[in-house]
């Protein structure tokens, strides 16, 4: 990460909103006064430290400089030293922990426990004299979030490590505020890692942990509320620039769970209530913010309500299982230098994100992102943002992004400028996604990029201003619209002179888009060939009333920048739009919709005329661009021969005129695969039309199919399908493919059969439509192209790609070549191709010459036979460059995967020692695949499978027997029973006829509990302790009988004589033993029992001594 200076200065982070240019900025969010403040210093030293709790609660300071670890902490005059002691600590509702201003901690991370309460939150902040915050500089000396799999995109996280990456972290806690500090977390500032390292290095990460809540807690009771974060100085963080399934960023919150989604309960494990604003962010990788992911394990995809089909990675469980964080508010923040993503939102409802700078973005990471985008959210607005500075050569890389499982999302009031990637990516998969009145300056890339899937609701796209450079950029739009998007009243403003946009880069792009009352100005003053249709656009001059063209991008902020592009008084866009709900209440300076005759084009709406309070859209745009044609297949009862066991009863929805359902085959399934259409009765068509199912994940699979239409008549009026077309071998379906037929036909029922699939496919089948319609209106001549050859080899020219035209009547006029991404690039010339006569007048063979073909890269491309009625057909064509070789037929050779047994507990890798080698490819151990586990700690036996691949497709399989010992149980040892056959022996010379019968009842019980533990040999060291004490106890308890048959000592037990021998007893012990009896002392028991008479000697001789005691003292106290 590249050096930068602690002391250094940023720019003003704050964007001015002058009144004077009429923006309205909602009272709640309104943007406050700037400080006159650097980054590293705040205004004043008037820290809120310095000034009482306003909570109540306790203060605890904390001072690198003059602290000591020993103090009470209470106090700035007893402040602590280290951050330890805080995280040694749990704090109470209404605490604050007071950092000393100018203070440092190098390699110290603080984590302090506990949780605030409603209206109680424990704050950090700072105290003190000095300008400088408070500065926590963690150095990387942070855990690592993993405990495997480190190196590769997808480590495993480690559920007790996982989240506590940042130099102050808060785990499961809640109510707590974080200001004016300065925190960076890097052990080297001017060394970048790249590596997937494992290293995860945040500055303030807060993490909501599944896995450790106590088992029962209450879904409600997982909720964490109540977080502020401002006038916070994050620099310097770093982390990997490749993915490693987690997030890294300035201010991190994430949720955690090692387990499948679905093991958590619903409703519950997310953030509520956070506020993350003024604050800076500089050199800090992976983003600036980063909100709300969740991290529980994916489900295995389902259908929703709608009929539409989730794969796990799209996030709609968070929406179907209520686990959106909600109530985020993300403003007035500065970003400067961000690796990935600046601001990333994911799993968030009900979020305002506005008022942010945003200067560099994807500055260190190698793979996808964008600057500012919500991910699997809902409900929420961005706006007022400034993005700048973006790179070149991304996948995404745009400032916005209308991202996947998205509902109710909006970007408005945004300005970007000097982006290369482009302006705003398009991941589709939504519902109501909009973009409006947004202002984009230079964002020369591709200005929409991608569209990977179909949405639940159209997205709208409306009074936005886009000011490019066509011949600095790419084209409007880079792949194929999969649903519908509607453009209206947008500026199309084109700066260059030399080169009119360029709409599309693939053919069909904008197929599903409907455009309408958009300006398409070009200064070049040629419009291009490939514009979108606009019945209702313009291509004039918008004459803005301060930008009057040119390729150099306005100086200022988005305050200064944006009044630029109202509408001067004679601007030809003034009333020119329409109006649709979606355009919202107010343009991008507060002005209410509409006046006049309708909306204006572009950002701003102009005060001419009359107000119109309470719009109606009276020609909604959502009824063009529609096929009023009637789908004689809308409700026909489909059977598909396979069915993926993830979609069951799905061959339905190929019928039900919704592009966001599907079908699938199963994975097994064989070819061809079949859906019969029963139509329950005769009908005529002349087209079918089919439609694949294709998103990021999923590309196009069909390569060939079939029509038949069912016979009732044939098979002596059994009925059997007739095959009425066959595609080309790789005509492939796509997003659309349109087939008209060469004549009407009659059936009760149709079926199409998808014969084969694309090569290096390996999934199969999915499709969302089957439309079949009467009275195309194709043309009376129906020519047809088939394909005898599709593939030149540059090593083997004299085989030359072939086709078979079938005329119908009509003229090829021309053919034409299809580049690789489906654009067609030219025509080809008379040499190019030979045309000689077929079987009949009516069929030509054509054959593409080797000289037109020879300097063709490699690749898939395409040719397009276009004839004199109109009528165009497409085929495939492939150049390769291979050599003429025997085809590998022999597996690869394994070594290494002998049985093997393992010690109880052993560290086993199945892939260690084991090795691949194949004949022709050499050493292939690196495309191994291991199927099986083995537990060490459970004994038994295990069976791997090692499966590898050569180049030809050559499969070699291998299986290992592994055996895992039993554990080798430790021997046990010898239990010492000394003392207790010690204290037997002793026990055995006390005779019954000397004690009372009750205390004897119980010493004889102990005794011979005793004996029988001593004669167990597996008896425990705990038993023989236990019988041991027991002995002892029972023998204290002895009472002896007194020699009148009563008891000595007024009852009191007194000790026998113990023999001196063991085990050969006295004939008769003394009746008063004296104090220096050898017999009594050495007894192996307790020495409880004396006798009366040597008790009563101990009580007289105690007295006399007292009693001469007090005697001297009464004397000196009377003198």
């Amino acid at each position: 990460m590249s050096a930068y200076s602690h002391g250094g200065k940023v720019a003003a982070l704050l964007l001015a909103v002058a009144t004077s240019i009429g923006f309205a900025v909602p009272a709640a969010t309104a943007a406050p006064a700037a400080k006159s403040a650097t980054a590293t210093t705040a205004a004043t030293a008037d820290w809120a430290g310095n000034e009482k709790n306003p909570y109540g609660g306790t203060d605890y300071y904390i001072d690198a400089e003059n602290g000591k670890d020993t103090n009470a902490g209470t106090s700035a005059d007893a402040a602590w030293q280290n951050l330890t002691k805080a995280n040694e600590t749990t704090f109470q509702p209404g605490d604050r922990i007071l950092l000393k201003s100018g203070s440092t901690w190098h390699k110290q991370q603080l984590w302090p426990k506990g949780s605030g309460s409603d209206g109680k939150p424990i704050t950090i902040t700072a105290y003190g004299d000095s300008d400088a915050r408070p500065y926590i500089a963690t150095d990387g000396n942070v855990v690592q979030p993993f405990d495997s799999g480190v190196g590769g995109r997808s480590p495993h996280k480690n559920p007790d490590t996982v989240g506590l990456t940042g130099a102050i972290v808060l785990r499961n806690q809640q109510y707590w505020e974080i200001n004016n500090v300065e925190l960076s977390n890097d052990n080297d500032f001017d060394t970048d890692i790249t590596a997937q390292d494992g290293n995860i290095w945040d500055g303030i990460s807060v993490s909501i942990n599944a896995d450790k809540f106590p088992e029962g807690t209450a879904a409600a009771d997982t909720v964490m509320h109540h977080f502020r974060i401002n006038d916070v100085y994050v620099h310097n963080t770093d982390a990997g620039a490749q993915w490693q399934s987690i997030y890294a960023a300035g201010v991190d919150f994430q949720v955690f769970g090692s387990k499948t989604v679905t093991d958590y309960a619903e409703h519950g494990y997310y953030f509520d209530d956070v506020r993350i604003e003024n604050n800076t962010f500089k050199n800090v990788d992976l983003n600036a913010i980063q909100f709300g992911f969740n991290w529980m394990g994916k489900d295995g995809g389902y259908t929703d309500e709608t009929g539409k089909y989730h794969e796990g990675w799209e996030d709609y469980w968070v929406r179907s299982r209520d686990l959106y964080s909600r109530n985020l508010y993300i403003g007035h923040n500065y970003m400067e230098s961000i690796g990935q993503g600046a601001v990333q939102v994911g799993h968030t409802k009900d979020a305002v994100i506005e008022y942010n700078e945003i200067n560099g973005f994807l500055a260190r990471y190698t793979e996808v992102s964008c600057a500012l985008y919500m991910w699997a959210s809902a409900d929420s607005v961005m706006r007022y943002n400034e993005v700048y500075n973006g790179p070149a050569g991304q996948y995404d890389g745009t400032p916005w992004d209308l991202e996947y499982t998205n509902f109710n999302v909006t970007y408005e009031y945004n300005y970007s400028h000097d982006n290369k990637a482009g302006w705003m990516a398009y991941m589709g998969n939504s519902g109501n996604s909009i973009a409006r009145y947004n202002l984009s300056i230079n964002d020369n890339g591709v200005l929409l990029k991608n569209m990977l899937s179909t949405n639940y609701s159209p997205t709208y796209i409306a009074n936005n201003v886009l000011v490019y450079d066509a011949s600095k950029g790419g084209h409007f739009h880079d792949e194929v619209l999969k649903d519908t998007v509607y453009f209206l009243n947008n500026v199309f403003y084109n700066t260059a002179t030399d080169q009119p946009t360029q709409w599309s880069r693939k053919e069909g792009a904008l197929d599903k888009a409907v455009f309408s009352n958009n300006d398409f100005y070009e200064a070049g003053g040629k419009q291009s060939d490939t514009q979108p249709a606009d019945k209702n656009g313009l291509e004039v001059d918008p004459k803005f009333a301060g930008f009057s063209g040119g390729t150099d991008t306005p100086a200022g902020k988005l305050a200064d920048v944006t009044p630029k592009f109202k509408l001067a008084d004679d601007s030809p866009l003034i009333d020119a739009g329409r109006y649709n709900a979606h355009l919202g209440t107010a343009d991008m300076f507060g002005t209410q919709l509409y006046y006049g005759d309708a909306p204006d084009i572009g950002i701003a709406e102009t005060k001419k005329g009359e107000q119109v309070k309470n719009p109606v859209d009276n020609d909604p745009i959502e009824q063009e661009g529609k096929d009023t044609r009637t789908n004689l297949a809308l409700g026909a009862t489909v059977t598909a021969s396979s069915t993926h066991p993830q979609l069951p009863g799905s061959a339905k929805y190929l019928v039900d005129g919704n592009d966001a359902t599907r079908w699938a085959a199963a994975d097994d399934a064989t070819y061809p695969i079949t859906l019969d259409l029963d139509f329950g009765k005769d009908i005529t068509f002349d087209e079918v039309d089919l439609k694949e199912f294709i998103d990021g994940e999923t590309p196009a699979r069909v390569a060939q199919y079939s029509f038949y239409t069912w016979d009732a008549s044939a098979n002596d009026g059994k009925g059997d399908w007739t095959k009425i077309y066959t595609s080309a071998a790789d005509a492939g379906i796509g997003t659309l493919a349109k087939v008209n037929l060469d004549k009407a036909v009659t059936s009760s029922k149709l079926r199409v059969a998808l014969d084969s699939v694309k090569p290096g496919t390996v999934w199969t089948p999915t499709m969302t439509e089957i439309q079949v319609y009467n009275g195309s209106g194709s043309a009376s001549h129906k020519p047809a192209v088939s394909v005898v050859n599709a593939e030149f080899n540059t090593k083997d020219t004299a085989t030359l790609p072939e086709y078979t035209v079938k005329l119908d009547g009509d003229t090829l006029s021309s053919i034409r070549w299809i580049g690789s991404e489906g654009n067609v690039l030219g025509s080809l010339d008379a040499k190019d191709y030979t045309v000689a006569d077929g079987a009949d007048a009516d069929t030509k063979t054509v054959k593409i010459a080797a000289d037109f073909l020879a300097d063709k890269d490699p690749g898939s491309y395409g040719l397009q036979f276009e004839f004199a009625s109109g009528a165009t057909r497409k085929v495939a064509l492939d150049v390769v460059s291979k050599d003429v070789t025997v085809p590998d037929t022999t597996a690869p050779v394994f070594k290494g995967v002998e049985d093997v047994t393992l010690d109880y507990g052993a560290d086993f890798d199945p892939l260690a020692g084991v090795t691949a080698t194949d004949d022709v490819d050499g050493d292939v151990t690196a495309g191994i695949k291991v199927e099986g586990t083995v537990d060490t700690k459970k004994a038994g036996d295990y069976t791997i499978t090692y499966t590898v691949s050569d180049k030809a497709g050559n499969e070699a399989k291998a299986t290992r027997k592994v055996t895992v010992k039993p554990e080798a149980k430790p021997e046990p040892q010898p239990v010492d029973k000394t003392k207790l056959n010690q204290a037997i022996a002793t026990a055995e010379a006390y005779k019954e006829a000397d004690y009372t019968a009750e205390s004897w009842s119980a010493f004889a019980e102990a005794l011979k509990t005793a004996k029988k533990v001593a004669a167990d040999e597996n008896a425990s060291a705990e038993q023989v302790k236990t019988a041991l004490a027991a002995l002892q106890d029972a023998e204290g308890k002895l009472v002896r009988k007194s020699d009148n048959g009563g008891t000595d000592n007024g009852g009191k037990p007194t000790k026998p004589t113990t023999p001196t021998t063991p085990n050969k007893p006295a004939a008769k012990p003394a009746a008063k033993p004296t104090t220096g009896d050898k017999t009594q002392q050495q007894s192996g028991l307790s020495k409880t029992g004396a006798s009366v008479e040597a008790a009563a000697f101990a009580a007289l001789a105690l007295a006399a001594v007292a009693g001469a005691a007090f005697a001297v003292r009464k004397r000196r106290e009377t003198r």
